[in-house]
């Protein structure tokens, strides 16, 4: 649940549909999308989702 994951942190990822984050501001919510997209691609390009 998207929600519950965001009540926990700053971000969260829904298989099948990206990103979903929150922020004190617009900017501060693309910050954490641009971060959690980064963060999630070098997950996959290092293996460790496997």
């Amino acid at each position: 649940n998207v929600a519950a994951a965001l009540s926990e942190g700053n971000a969260a990822v829904a298989r099948g549909h990206g990103t979903f984050t929150v922020g004190r501001n617009l900017k501060e919510a693309y910050l954490m999308t641009s971060i959690a997209e980064h963060a999630s691609k070098i997950v996959y390009l290092t293996g460790d989702h496997l």
